[in-house]
């Protein structure tokens, strides 16, 4: 065959070398960016992101419903705390009421009086009526012997008053001494002086006063009194041997000591009431910063709950990514194998064309050898 053919043959068989070669390059570079691995890294991720997006979300489930929870607990507490404040509104009214009428009946409005008690320096000093617990029921009773002796100031000595007595006008002034010891009357059932408790020694005031629950059983005893004993029912009729005394006034200066007894109540029920509504203030607060905590952490979870969805859409973009390029890697592989196969039937097939041209050239070349050999050696004509 022509030179110019082996050579051309050769050629292409070189050129054939170079593709494999450049193929060889690209399959190993498509080999080494192993998509299989980094999508099965990415898929391990967005498995692990998915898990922590429910936690997440169950957590912000909870807390929202712990939210809900709180507010309607604030909402009742508020209508607790409302209701108690009206209570104590109400009861505030009342006792200021009561104390105010209380003070008239104890002669606490007297201008003239009230200005000697400061002048002696007593006029902050309790009264009689403030300083004895009655029976419930017999107050009126107990009044009804007390009468304005209920109104008395309450000294730790009368001796020491007795200078300034005279400076007093145009009013009238009851002192009563206190004492170290409790009385609690006499021991007698039957006697007044029972139903009645104070640092005051009140027995000097119902010597002889028996007691009766009704006026059938006072008239039963009225015969066997003695000249200094008397007796009084419950509601007020006072009996001696051959008396009786009934007073139904409904003047403000009466049912001091029942008054008395209902201000006690009322002071008690504020007392309480103030210090349930103290109570419900602190348990509100707690409500409060509870509902407060629990907003700043639904905040945050809501927060973390978005970078989980944000990294979550990143992850599935970057898994559709990997997979579509290694889609195109497959392809390309397959198309890769395609020329490779084709290349290397080009090579061969040129290998086995320059394999018959050299055959064919050496053998050329052995003929032409013989023939010089021949011409050589074959005696000339002339000879």
């Amino acid at each position: 065959p022509p030179r110019s053919t082996r050579h051309s043959t050769r050629r292409q068989r070189q050129m054939c070398i170079r593709d494999r070669q450049k193929i060889d390059v690209e399959q190993q570079a498509l080999r080494g960016e192993n998509m299989e691995e980094q999508i099965a890294d990415l898929k391990t991720l967005l498995s692990k992101s998915s898990a922590e997006k429910e936690e997440s979300e169950s957590q912000l489930s909870e807390v929202i419903a712990n939210i809900k929870t709180t507010r309607e607990q604030i909402v009742a507490v508020e209508q607790q705390s409302a209701d108690v404040r009206r209570s104590i509104h109400q009861n505030q009214g009342s006792l200021s009421s009561m104390e105010a009428l209380q003070e008239a009946a104890l002669g606490k409005t007297d201008k003239a009086m009230q200005q000697w008690l400061e002048k002696s320096g007593i006029d902050k000093n309790a009264r009689f009526a403030e300083q004895i617990d009655v029976s419930d029921g017999w107050e009126l009773a107990v009044e009804t012997v007390l009468g304005d002796t209920l109104e008395a100031v309450c000294v730790d000595n009368i001796d020491q008053y007795s200078s300034v007595l005279d400076t007093l006008e145009s009013s009238n002034v009851s002192l009563i001494e206190t004492t170290s010891s409790t009385s609690a009357g006499s021991n007698s059932a039957t006697m007044l002086s029972s139903k009645v408790t104070s640092k005051i020694a009140v027995s000097q005031f119902m010597h002889g006063i028996r007691c009766a629950e009704t006026l059938d059983e006072a008239l039963a005893q009225r015969h066997s009194l003695n000249e200094d004993e008397s007796i009084i029912t419950k509601d007020g009729i006072w009996l001696g041997a051959n008396w009786l005394r009934i007073s139904r006034e409904t003047d403000e200066s009466k049912g001091v000591l029942a008054r008395e007894n209902s201000i006690r109540e009322l002071q008690q029920q504020l007392a309480e009431l103030e210090a349930n509504a103290e109570n419900i203030n602190t348990e509100l607060g707690e409500l409060r910063e509870n509902l407060q905590n629990k907003e700043q952490q639904r905040e945050e979870i809501q927060a973390s709950l978005n970078t989980i969805h944000s990294r979550l859409n990143e992850i599935k973009a970057q898994i559709t990514a990997r997979e579509s390029r290694q889609e195109h890697i497959t392809n390309r592989g397959k198309d890769l194998e395609a020329e490779l196969e084709d290349t290397q039937k080009l090579i061969t097939s040129a290998e086995a064309d320059i394999e018959v041209a050299t055959k064919a050239r050496n053998e050329a070349l052995a003929n032409a050898e013989k023939m010089d050999c021949l011409l050589y050696t074959s005696p000339s004509p002339r000879d």
